[in-house]
């Protein structure tokens, strides 16, 4: 067998036997062959060739010994597709550690990326990048979150060094030994997490969410034979970070300890005006009461008391957002302060949610880690030093919002979230003011969907005589459409209207908007209104719809286009009250 030596030259290194060429792809890589594994040029020690020593350390030299300890295989296993990079001299697989790039009997997986440098790769394990030391020799390790990139790209060539057969069995033992070693892990792992999750789902409490999503991984586990070793990690994964709040999902928290940890009175965090606390808003623990678009729920300013999570770019870390309001939790270093509300995000505090099992999170400040989101006694969100025991928090994914037609027929709404809205309601939006005319058209008209309420759309809602006084149970819309502009004016908090605005109502002279009275212009929040300037004062402002299918008054058309069933499936009778489901699905309550 011929042995190909190094010879050093003007700071570079040549190979004369047995190379063949630099791999520029890893389908390139052949498993019957061994490789030089060559550091790229650098302007202190030119190229450097990676070896294994006795020592069971990698090292690097411009003319190691002419021996097998310079041939790496970059064995790809057939089982798996992962790759093992081992040193043919000590026979002994790289790994990289906390004491650098290793050799050791275990096989262990590598993964290799290419860089920017043409040709060359990037050797990734552990979580650890590999690279040179330039000066000592040495192969280091990096963390990803800081790696000098100039340090840390190699070139596989490889070279006519054939693996014999009694090498290459013995990697294959190896590999397929260390292999069928992880896959018994994993299959473990993720049989204990379906346990945890089914457990989990069994003592949930009713409504709230903080259930794993694990179907998927149930029905890998149950095939197992039919995926890799990767697609089940990823599935698992994606299983154990289901139990986190989603972006684009809206939630309510409620605090499982204070004031009472048995029925949640007074613990459902809301934003709130409280005169007693420094600032315009406060977030608060109130009590769980009609929470229904339009309604006022004491000092609460949403009614809906919606909460939604961004994510950071670290795991677990979210900023926590009020849509309705438009602010984000803040968070202060002393012990028992306030929480701040800030309207920008880059002023916000984010928090790392910490799962407790059985639906149960702490909020913990990123900032100083020592400190919780709380209650204290007045029910005030506050920073808490709880290291020993933090209070929990529930999560509950709200899904539905109440819409209510009330027994005109009529409503006005405005959502800091998109609905979907059942057929039998119709959403109008106001173009223009005419005399005393509101002239509104189709929202659909605007969306090109009949169904979805975009989010902060100011509209005035409409049905028959057959559903008036209905309340439906109207699901949130995963279709982010954007806001239509209207002459009317939505609020998404409760609101002092200013002089001389008109609000939706039943007067003397019918269904209209009439004037606000001056000695009570606080509008609940998620109704609309519409401003009093350059509007002749008017008694009253009639609306007009344009492209109405739906009258108030004569439900003859759309009297019989659903039937509804009690939730025993017998036919609803005219006064019935109750909950009722339609042929098609569709849910309404009526009181």
């Amino acid at each position: 067998m011929k042995i190909g030596k190094y010879i050093g030259l003007t700071g570079s290194l040549l190979l004369t036997v047995p190379a063949t060429a630099q791999i520029t792809t890893l389908d390139d890589l052949n498993n019957a062959f061994g490789y030089v594994i060559q550091r790229m040029t650098t302007e202190n020690t030119g190229n450097g060739i990676l070896y294994g020593a006795s020592d069971r350390m990698v090292w690097v030299a411009s003319n190691p010994e002419d021996n097998d300890n310079r041939y790496w295989a970059i064995y790809t296993s057939p089982q798996s597709g992962l790759r093992y990079i081992y040193n043919l001299g000590q026979k002994t697989f790289m790994v990289l550690n906390d004491n650098g790039s290793m050799l050791q009997d275990d096989a262990t997986f590598m993964t290799l990326f290419p860089s920017a440098t043409s040709n060359c790769w990037m050797i990734l394990n552990n979580s650890r990048m590999a690279g040179l030391d330039t000066e000592n020799n040495e192969v280091l390790i990096y963390n990803e979150k800081d790696i000098p990139l100039e340090k840390i790209s190699f070139s596989f060539t490889q070279t006519n060094r054939k693996l014999s057969e009694s090498e290459l069995q013995e990697i294959t033992q190896k590999v397929e030994q260390q292999e069928n070693d992880l896959r018994t892990e994993l299959l473990q792992r993720i049989e204990k997490f379906l346990i945890e999750a089914k457990e989990n789902e069994e003592k949930a409490f009713p409504g709230f969410a903080g259930l794993y999503d694990y179907k998927d991984l149930e029905q890998a586990y149950k095939q197992e034979v039919d995926y890799s070793n990767a697609e089940l990690e990823k599935l698992l994964k994606e299983a154990q970070q289901s139990i986190f709040p989603q972006e684009n999902k809206y939630y309510r928290l409620f605090n499982t300890t204070r004031p009472n940890k048995d029925d949640f009175t007074e613990n459902v965090l809301s934003v709130v005006d409280d005169p007693n606390v420094a600032g315009s808003m406060n977030l608060k623990g109130t009590p769980d009461g009609n929470q229904r678009p339009g309604t006022r729920k004491g000092t609460a300013l949403e009614s809906l008391s919606l909460f939604q999570f961004t994510a950071t770019g670290s795991p677990n870390i979210f900023y926590l957002s009020n849509p309705g309001i438009g602010v984000y939790a803040g968070g202060e270093n002393s012990y028992g302060a306030h929480l701040p509300l800030v309207d920008n995000r880059t002023y916000a505090v984010p928090y790392e949610l910490i799962y407790e099992g059985l639906q149960k999170f702490r909020f913990r400040n990123y900032h100083y880690p020592q400190y919780y989101l709380t209650l204290n006694g007045d029910n005030n969100a506050v920073s808490y030093d709880q290291l020993e025991d933090p209070e929990l928090w529930y999560l509950e994914e709200v899904q539905n919002i109440e819409v209510e037609i009330g027994a005109t027929g009529y409503a006005s709404l405005c959502l800091p979230c998109p609905i979907e809205l059942p057929e039998e309601i119709e959403a109008y939006v106001a173009t223009e003011l005419k005399d005393n005319q509101l002239i509104l058209k189709k929202l659909q008209e605007f969306t090109r969907n009949n169904y979805v309420l975009p989010a902060f759309t100011p509209v005035i809602l409409k049905t028959n005589e057959e559903n008036a006084g209905t309340v439906y149970e109207c699901p949130i819309s995963e279709k982010q459409l954007p806001a239509v502009e209207s002459i009317l004016k939505g609020v998404t908090q409760h609101t002092t209207l200013p002089t001389g605005s008109y609000i939706l109502g039943s007067g003397s002279q019918g269904v209209g908007f009439y004037p606000v009275a001056d000695d009570d212009r606080i509008l609940a929040s998620n109704r609309v209104y519409l401003p009093g300037t350059n509007i002749n004062p008017q008694k009253q402002l009639v609306m007009r719809f344009e492209g109405a299918t739906t009258e108030i008054r004569d439900p003859k058309q759309d009297k019989q286009e659903h039937i509804w069933y009690d939730l025993n499936g017998k036919r609803k009778t005219k006064s019935q009250k109750g909950i009722f489901i339609s042929e098609k699905g569709i849910k309404k309550i009526i009181k």
